[in-house]
């Protein structure tokens, strides 16, 4: 009995572990992206790096346009490395994605 008993603790435990362990993985990511870009640019001037968290500040309040331009801006007025670069890039192709996400739920068709 009293094994029953523990073998059920045991099991709804590892359930509440897994299923609390399932945030919005979509958040999870983007802020691992936003993460790469500001440790890529880690070693550059100040100014560089308040840019970089202006463009990190704009793409966590979804504000597309100010974020995809400046990072536009960041990438071809700056001689950057590739890491920086791919992190620039990330950081484009995840915005876009979330503001095409934004348009489609807005459409008449998918409320």
């Amino acid at each position: 009995m009293f094994q029953s008993i523990l073998r059920s603790i045991i099991l709804v435990s590892a359930l509440i572990l897994t299923v609390s362990g399932c945030d919005n993985m979509d958040e999870k990511h983007k802020l691992s992206i936003e993460d790469r870009l500001i440790y890529s640019f880690r070693g550059e001037d100040e100014e560089t790096r308040e840019k970089v968290a202006r463009i990190i500040d704009a793409a966590r309040e979804n504000d597309y346009r100010e974020a995809l331009n400046d990072l536009a801006i960041l990438l071809n007025t700056r001689k950057v490395n590739q890491v920086q670069k791919k992190a620039i890039n990330d950081l484009i192709r995840q915005l876009r994605f979330d503001m095409e996400d934004e348009k489609m739920a807005k459409t008449p068709e998918h409320e």
